[in-house]
């Protein structure tokens, strides 16, 4: 079974990245794993700043992205949340319903199997297809909520 190193940064409070680093797993067939991004990788909490400040992180909202390959709407409302999260910090979780190896995986792609991207905060479904302007009220709406803070609190 082939190994593959994969990188990508989470913007935290503070504006520096936390590097977040997973191993994907090439096998044969229907063994072919993947892991969800964040919820089984490792992340760093004393990186640029050389503080602890797990305590910050801790009360970030989680944004879940539900995608499929090659989805160019995916694409699309990846970048959008990249922006959001510049102003509005956020962890974000990245779910293929495609991936037979996730957990619940027949249940979400039974419910967005036509409806890929769908964006839920903590849990809550707040988006599907585009980011409009007025979904991306919606969503900073959510993140504000979610993670306790109020417009102009930041």
């Amino acid at each position: 079974m082939a190994a593959t190193r994969c990188h990508t940064f989470v913007r935290k409070a503070s504006n520096a990245f936390l590097p977040i680093v997973g191993t994907n797993y090439a096998g044969r067939g229907a063994a072919t794993r993947t892991s969800i991004m964040t919820s089984h990788f490792t992340a760093l909490s004393r990186y640029s700043t050389g503080q602890d400040s797990k305590d910050k992180d801790e009360h970030l909202p989680v944004v879940t992205i539900f995608t499929g390959p090659q989805c160019s709407l995916c694409d699309e409302m990846k970048l959008e949340l990249k922006s959001v999260q510049e102003k509005h910090p956020f962890h974000l979780k990245t779910y293929n319903i495609h991936d037979r190896s996730l957990p619940d995986q027949p249940t979400w792609q039974k419910k967005y199997i036509f409806d890929i991207p769908v964006l839920h905060v903590d849990g809550v479904e707040v988006l599907r297809h585009r980011v409009t302007e007025g979904g991306r009220g919606k969503l900073v709406q959510a993140l504000l909520r979610e993670g306790g803070m109020r417009e102009g609190e930041k």
